[in-house]
């Protein structure tokens, strides 16, 4: 109950600062598995994406995000399980675990997911080239 509240809260905040709305291109608002992609200029970012989201396109959309920052403290861990569902992706290798498996397996299950991919994130007037493997 507390995670909804805070989702309902945090979406009208950010409509109400931002104006926040999606423009669809080429493509409707269906519910229909889809990969997003963003250059990433801070941790706004999926906060804006997600609130422009239709709600029927919310509830299957999870955003990609790195373990070792958004798992660091109780809070953070809280808003990005609770709230936005998020996928966590360890960002180094440990072992033989494949770190995109967790990606498979949303996809798998029918999940849309918000990729932010590395590197696009600087404070530059251009932002940066996506990474290849995109």
């Amino acid at each position: 109950m507390l995670a909804k509240l805070m989702s309902l809260f945090l979406l009208g905040l950010v409509r109400v600062l931002t104006g926040a709305q999606a423009r669809w291109q080429g493509c409707p608002p269906k519910a229909e598995q889809r990969i997003y992609f963003a250059n990433h200029q801070s941790p706004a970012d999926l906060v804006l994406m997600w609130a422009a989201l239709p709600l029927e396109l919310r509830s299957i959309t999870r955003p990609i995000a790195a373990k070792d920052c958004w798992t660091r403290t109780p809070f953070k861990k809280w808003i990005t399980t609770a709230v936005f569902n998020a996928i966590y992706v360890d960002r180094a290798k440990v072992g033989d675990q494949d770190p995109l498996e967790p990606l498979v397996d949303a996809l798998q299950n029918g999940d849309s997911i918000i990729l932010f991919p590395e590197g696009t994130r600087r404070h530059h007037d251009e932002p940066q080239s996506f990474k290849s493997g995109l």
